[in-house]
């Protein structure tokens, strides 16, 4: 069982910001090898970070999913290249509190925090409670 939400590591394989720097830039320049316009850049758009099956994740204007890491000070878009270094984190305590409630699900897939939709920490304690179904020591993380 999956004793986290993931990150950057955990998605990537990475253990460093240097590590994913160097595999971004690797990706980027294979993209650009096989004729795709991408580029490495830096951005100052904001991007709110949320949980998605279980992973933190954001969303990058080109239709791309952006693996984030609360501790890490970027993320990198390998869809279109782009760094973000502005990342719009819940404070420590919230961003601890839903991870411990998401963790209390039995599947990963079931692991889901939209606060950019509204939901808050109360709506997920909420839905635990009435979905007994969803939590507890279960299936395959």
């Amino acid at each position: 069982m999956i004793h986290a939400i993931l990150g950057i590591p955990e998605q990537h394989g990475v253990a460093t910001p240097a590590a994913l720097e160097a595999l971004h830039v690797r990706k980027i320049e294979e993209r650009q090898a096989i004729g795709m316009r991408v580029t490495v850049s830096t951005s100052r758009t904001e991007i709110r970070p949320y949980v998605d099956l279980g992973r933190w994740v954001a969303d990058c204007p080109c239709g791309a999913g952006i693996a984030v890491e609360p501790t890490w000070p970027e993320a990198r878009c390998f869809g279109c290249g782009t760094v973000y270094t502005q990342i719009a984190w819940p404070d420590a305590t919230t961003r601890r509190d839903i991870e411990q409630t998401l963790l209390a699900r039995r599947t990963a897939r079931h692991r889901n925090w939209h606060w950019q939709e509204g939901e808050t920490l109360a709506d997920l304690t909420a839905e635990n409670a009435a979905r007994p179904d969803l939590v507890g020591p279960g299936g395959p993380a």
